[in-house]
Order: C-alpha cells, then structure tokens, then sequence
C-alpha cells in the first residue's frame, strides 16, 4: 500500500495500480487501498470497477463518506444521476464527528472533509442542468475548502453561466494564483529531492503552503529551513506572524511568537 501511495505521487499510476492491487490480495477489506486503486481507476475511466472498489471501501470503513462520495461521482460518470443523489444524500446524513479521521484514514487531507459532499453535489447539480442550485453548493465547498483551486474554477464558469460576469472573474483570479502557486510548489519539491539542504527552496515552499494550503503544512517547511539555516530571518519573521495570529490555540504560541520576533529582527541587522 504504501508503495502504491509513492508511486501515486510520482504519477505512476500503473504501478500504483499494480501495488494497490497486491495489497488487497493481502488484505481485501483494506479499505485505504482500494479507495486508492478506485481513485486511480476512476482518472482512467475505469469507472465500473472504481464503483466496485468504492462500495467495497463502504463496506469495511468504520465511516463510510468517502467511498460514498466516490460511488457517487461514479455514478454520476456513468450518467446514472438518481442513483449519484441517493447516495450523495446518504454521505450527508452521516455524523460529522469522525468525517476528518474518517478522510485521514483513507489518505486524504482531513482540511477537505467538510467540503466532498458539497463540492460533489454542486457537480451533481451541474450534470442536471442547474446552475443555479450549484452556486451555493460550491460556496459551502468552497468555504470549507478555500484552497480547492480546481472547485474554484468550476465554481467561476458556473457563475458565467448565471450571469455573475464580474464575481466569475475574481473568482478565476484566486484559482489561477493558486494554480500558478501549486505548480511552482512542484518545482520547488523537486529542488528539495535533489539537494536537502536548498534553504531557499523549502522557505519559498513554506511561503506558498502557508497561503495556499492548511497553516501547518506551510509552518513545517518553514521550521526546515531553520533546521539547515538557523539564522534564517524570513523564515523567522513568518513563524513570529503565524505564532502571533494564533495565539489563542496554544499557550505557548505567545513565547514562540516573541523568540522568533526577536531572532528576525536580530538577523536582520
């Protein structure tokens, strides 16, 4: 399974495949490994057999939303939008409790549980020839969700659609910014893989994830740059900012705040 996951993120989604695949033969209840085969199925238009492996993860999961969205998106691949809105409505009777752990478990980001649902509905929506109904879908995606570029953009054709010319256009703006910032992420990953110690790649990539992304993923590289640059002042400064805004999360966010404050500003001389 967990090679599957690497070669995943490298885009080998053959070999993916292939390891998903014997990790079920292992285990064929692991419901992590056959989300993941049925993702990996589905961007190959393989949508039968994701809509299998879906309702197999449904089965084994001790909370089963996100096979439920992802049976639901099959279904509506496959032009069968009656079945997709039952079990869209099924997703969103369940308990928000463990929906994050839930997401997790399956390897997701738990930041985008609150937002499948709604994101799959307004789509749902949109196969049924009704914009209109998928605005405030997208928005309650969205607001769950900010960093979803590619909802974004959806979300701005849509309001073409409606009309909303000049809302439509700030809301391509923010998504081609965070297109444009995610892809420069990549780049700088790959800087990252060729040489640890490239300071200014991980502090570039903690810029971008600190806006872009959850506030942690960004504050992890940012505190990697100071693990092979501990004087480094802009990285510093931005953990001083973080720490300062959150203050009220953690009690010891205030002293963190005040010591990285006090080593930018010492730098910077």
């Amino acid at each position: 399974f967990l090679r599957g996951r690497l070669l995943d993120y490298q885009w080998d989604f053959e070999g993916a495949a292939r390891e998903y695949r014997a990790a079920l033969e292992r285990a064929p209840r692991h419901a992590p490994a056959a989300i993941s085969l049925a993702r990996v199925e589905l961007s190959q238009q393989h949508i039968e057999e994701a809509l299998r492996l879906y309702r197999l993860a449904a089965e084994s999961l001790f909370e089963p939303q996100p096979a439920l969205v992802g049976m639901a998106r099959c279904y509506r691949e496959l032009g069968k939008l009656s079945e997709a809105r039952q079990v869209l409505e099924r997703a969103m009777a369940r308990p928000k409790d463990r929906l994050e752990e839930a997401y997790r478990f399956v390897g997701e980001r738990s930041e985008t549980a609150q937002a499948q649902v709604p994101a799959e509905m307004a789509q749902l929506e949109l196969a049924e020839d009704q914009p209109d109904e998928a605005i405030p879908w997208f928005e309650q995606a969205l607001s769950a969700n900010p960093q979803d570029y590619k909802t974004r953009f959806a979300y701005a054709q849509t309001l073409r659609r409606v009309g909303s010319m000049e809302e439509a256009e700030r809301e391509t703006a923010r998504a081609e910014s965070s297109r444009t910032a995610f892809e420069s992420g990549d780049r700088l990953i790959d800087a990252v893989r060729k040489n640890a110690a490239d300071v200014e790649a991980r502090y570039q990539l903690g810029l971008i994830f600190r806006w872009h992304l959850p506030d942690n993923q960004g504050i992890v590289w940012l505190q990697s740059v100071l693990e092979y640059d501990p004087d480094h002042a802009g990285a510093h400064a931005k953990l001083a900012e973080y720490f300062a805004a959150h203050q009220s999360d953690n009690p010891e966010y205030a002293r963190l705040a005040e010591l990285h404050a006090q080593r930018a500003q010492a730098e910077e001389k």
